[in-house]
């Protein structure tokens, strides 16, 4: 479609509020689910962008619907991966929001790239448990950390298994010292996005 390209040139050329707003109509005036999804990557892609926290929850339940919506196949897969990495630069920036982060990984279709394609994510999800501070959270969290120990054992999953298990909290300050000289990620503000199917 000449205006899904039109868009595209825009978002390339860092236009993203008009971007945004041409491929919102896109979405609308389309009935193909992969144009859909397309344009539902680039709105959120925009709206992380412009910083637009509120919207870029919003797009990213929209997308996640839709790639839901998919059934099973490897595109719903890539996608589900990507959704797990571009939830980083949704939810990751607030302690209200951390807890939506880690419900909706856990899910059993992202629980699942997070076992298997995404593990290194883990610790994120671990970080937003914590910010949670919610103790079924925590239950939920432990076969996850207990099955994936044997390939991503560190001071996050400790700190899980003592929170949750073990209650060994004279533990807890020693671990969180070794959590503080684990090599700080940088802020994903800063960070490029990844490349998808839109972007």
């Amino acid at each position: 479609s000449t205006l899904f390209e039109y868009a595209k040139m825009l978002y390339d050329s860092g236009e993203y509020e008009e971007a945004v707003r041409l491929l919102y109509f896109f979405e609308l005036e389309s009935n193909n689910k992969e144009d859909i999804i397309s344009s539902l990557w680039g709105q959120l892609g925009g709206y992380i962008v412009l910083d637009q926290k509120q919207k870029s929850c919003h797009a990213f339940i929209r997308l996640k619907d839709a790639v839901d919506s998919l059934g099973p196949s490897s595109e719903q897969a890539k996608s589900r991966a990507w959704l797990l990495h571009w939830g980083l630069f949704v939810f990751f920036g607030s302690i209200e929001n951390a807890s939506t982060f880690f419900e909706f990984a856990l899910e059993p279709g992202y629980v699942f790239m997070l076992e298997t394609v995404c593990i290194h994510l883990l610790r994120y999800v671990i970080v937003s448990l914590i910010l949670a501070r919610s103790k079924d959270i925590l239950g939920l969290a432990l076969p996850v950390v207990d099955k994936m120990e044997d390939r991503f054992g560190d001071e996050f999953g400790e700190l899980v298994k003592i929170l949750g298990r073990s209650f060994a909290y004279e533990e807890v300050p020693e671990i969180v010292k070794r959590i503080g000289k684990v090599k700080r990620p940088v802020s994903y503000t800063h960070l490029t996005l990844p490349t998808t199917p839109y972007v």
